[in-house]
């Protein structure tokens, strides 16, 4: 099943991604602070991965954070991230309308 599911995702990606070959593509310049962000971003986030990683020490602590979030916690973040995708829809929305 799985296989199956893998190849029609492939040829669905193959078939949306051809779009129009036909733009003007202009020579830019390097853009070295873009990348330098990119790397310390990944930099960051693989550090953050590692020392979490290090403090876990059973399936329960990674799943169930060791029992220690509270009903108003999980709330929270289950709020946050709502209004979070909420903003960013609205802000894609925005954009799309605009270009």
């Amino acid at each position: 099943m799985l296989k199956i599911l893998a190849l029609i995702s492939i040829i669905a990606l193959a078939a949306f991604a051809g779009g129009d070959a036909t733009f003007d593509a202009a020579k830019r310049e390097l853009n070295v602070s873009a990348i330098i962000m990119f790397f310390v971003f990944i930099a960051g986030t693989l550090g953050v991965t590692y020392w979490a990683a290090k403090k876990t020490k059973s399936a329960s602590d990674f799943y169930t954070a060791g029992g220690g979030i509270t009903g108003f916690q999980w709330f929270s973040n289950c709020w946050r991230l709502y209004v979070s995708c909420c903003f960013f829809r609205s802000i894609w929305t925005y954009l799309h309308e605009r270009l």
